[in-house]
């Protein structure tokens, strides 16, 4: 069962199910892409538009946000980034407490090694401040207990601008 079912592009492999967002004036543009294994399809309980960039996919005992930040985010309208990050908490807020929770996709942040954000990012970012998304990550991150686990433990650095694992 899905619902609100807004998806341009439903693929079918011979191993995976591949659900994409729409396209925008013939391109697919700040859109996220869920691919899942065929053997999980039984798993799913729901494929949920929220926006333009952001989808959610819940499984059994799982929910996966999937984001892509409007851009171009630092420069952009602070009414956007507000209302980006009011979308992402609903989602995230209804997810029941027995279940985990995870944000994937791309932030347009840089987060950086603030002493007061050690405890959310570790100390092992790229960057040395933060810059407006990245404190709205953080924020973000801070006030539901979570963990940016994409930087939070060492990588080289090499991997740190393209690895995005959660939030």
């Amino acid at each position: 069962m899905c619902g609100n079912n807004i998806w341009d592009t439903k693929t079918h492999t011979h191993t995976h199910t591949i659900r994409q967002s729409e396209k925008q004036n013939g391109k697919r543009q700040r859109g996220v892409v869920f691919t899942v294994i065929k053997v999980m399809n039984r798993n799913i309980m729901a494929f949920t538009h929220i926006s333009k960039g952001m989808r959610t996919l819940r499984i059994k005992t799982k929910s996966i946000i999937n984001v892509y930040a409007p851009p171009p985010t630092e420069d952009g309208e602070e009414t956007e980034k507000e209302e980006f990050y009011s979308q992402l908490e609903r989602p995230y807020d209804n997810v029941p407490s027995n279940e985990m929770k995870t944000i994937n996709g791309d932030l347009n942040a840089k987060l950086g090694r603030e002493e007061i954000s050690r405890a959310i990012i570790g100390k092992e970012s790229l960057h040395l401040i933060s810059n407006n998304n990245g404190l709205r990550a953080t924020s973000f991150a801070m006030s539901r207990n979570m963990t940016i686990s994409s930087i939070h433990f060492p990588h080289q650095n090499m991997y740190k601008q393209r690895y995005l694992k959660s939030l």
